[in-house]
């Protein structure tokens, strides 16, 4: 009786302690709990896990993976989601395919018991079942790891509708093998043809994993052509704003001399008629009939100055108050097409907010360049409803089927381009986009 409780414990222990590893290395990069802490109390859990089952092994004989579903996916899930805060849905998607892997496993231990101790495979727990059951756990774990760990990333890049869909792969195939386990018994069918039964429910449930990790990087190469085609189209409006610029200033110029004559010719016949008075006043006149026509730079950055004298003009046409502070270099470390990106996805997403404003429309854009360090704050009113998950902000843009704004995420991904952040936020009627850069980043 010792030998089985003791048995029990260890295999209880080490299959639960290999599934909380490998769990906690796939999210590692998104606890918020110090390693020491996690490992302590995944210790105590595995132990007292052991203690209870090897309890029920040795008193009623109870199912080790029934037992195993109803106590782990539930306290694994529930613990895995306190010390990351990632989505849930992601977060069980990930244990079921932690306990797909126990089951494959499981049936690769069974399957050397019916080649080479078939006795053993029913009954009380011996010492030998530590080391068939650690074995297989031991030499599939690094493999599993790398391919759970590369497809949860993609599932965590990516924003998609109806996300719970995902958990029903898992789900079906966990309960494809309860079934089998059910219908088809070892002992009715032999142990090793149960064992086979089980690792190919396994390897279809990877390899339509496989699939759909394929599907989420197609999505994922859609969602990066759209951003690069976003890209050219800042690029192409940079290029024919400045354009338009320059073909309004030859205009001006062209008009310019055109009138050079006649005015010298009005300022010749006072002069004649020593009226210099008259002459200094027709000059004032002149001069300031110029300026009038030459609007002076936002800054002293060709980039943001196009941009955000473009996007300023669409907002007063649209009635829209803007209050405008830029102060940047010509060159500030920062390349004209991340700032294109930067100031034109917060342009877009302000005016398309403040149309929907019922009370007075506005815009403000603060931009400081200071101590190697570019700040960009942008506030707007909205009318819309704001939705989030997670912390993200949500599209509401028809077609978008509430994904995460793609203008968002460029400008997120401009900021990190240079060790910066871009946080959001909103009150009751204003919107606020913080972007903080490092123009040295390297």
């Amino acid at each position: 009786m010792l030998e089985s409780y003791l048995s029990a414990f260890l295999v209880t222990f080490i299959i639960s302690g290999s599934a909380a590893l490998l769990c906690f290395c796939v999210v590692r990069d998104a606890l918020i709990k110090k390693w020491s802490i996690i490992l302590i109390q995944s210790l105590i859990f595995a132990s007292l896990n052991g203690c209870v089952f090897s309890a029920c092994v040795a008193l009623w004989g109870e199912d080790y993976y029934i037992f195993m579903y109803g106590v782990c996916i539930l306290c694994g899930w529930q613990y895995l989601y306190k010390v990351t805060k990632e989505n849930r849905i992601w977060l069980f998607f990930l244990i079921c395919m932690t306990f797909s892997f126990l089951f494959f496993c499981a049936s690769v231990s069974y399957l050397f018991y019916a080649i080479w101790m078939p006795a053993a495979s029913s009954g009380l727990y011996i010492y030998k079942d530590v080391l068939f059951f650690g074995s297989p756990l031991i030499l599939f774990w690094y493999p599993f790891y790398c391919y759970m760990r590369k497809l949860y990333l993609k599932v965590r890049r990516l924003f998609i509708p109806h996300m719970w869909r995902l958990c029903i792969l898992p789900v079906m195939f966990s309960f494809l093998l309860w079934l089998q386990s059910v219908i088809l018994p070892g002992d009715m069918v032999g142990v090793a043809v149960s064992c086979i039964l089980k690792g190919f429910i396994v390897f279809c449930s990877f390899l339509t994993y496989s699939q759909m990790s394929s599907a989420l990087n197609n999505a994922e190469k859609a969602i990066g052509e759209q951003e690069r085609r976003k890209f050219l189209a800042h690029q192409f409006d940079l290029q024919k704003t400045r354009m338009e610029d320059l073909e309004a200033h030859a205009e001006e110029m062209r008009r310019i001399r055109h009138d050079r004559r006649q005015h010298v010719e009005v300022l010749k016949g006072l002069l004649a008629e020593g009226n210099v008075a008259k002459a200094r006043e027709y000059l004032q006149d002149y001069e300031d009939s110029i300026s009038k026509n030459i609007q002076p730079p936002l800054c002293c950055n060709f980039a943001a100055d196009t941009i955000c004298s473009r996007y300023q003009a669409l907002a007063k046409q649209s009635g829209i108050k803007t209050i405008l502070s830029l102060s940047l270099s010509k060159n500030p470390g920062v390349s004209g097409s991340d700032l294109a990106v930067i100031l034109g996805n917060l342009w877009e997403n302000a005016i398309a907010a403040a149309l929907d404003a019922s009370s007075e429309q506005f815009i403000r854009l603060k931009v400081v360049e200071k101590h190697e360090k570019i700040f960009i704050r942008m506030e707007n009113n909205f009318g819309n409803i704001v939705l989030r998950d997670d912390g993200r902000y949500l599209s509401t843009k028809a077609g978008r089927n509430y994904a995460e704004g793609i203008g968002l995420s460029s400008i997120k991904a401009a900021a990190a381009k240079y060790g910066g952040i871009a946080e959001f936020s909103h009150n009751e009627d204003v919107f606020t986009s913080s972007i903080l850069l490092y123009p040295n980043y390297t």
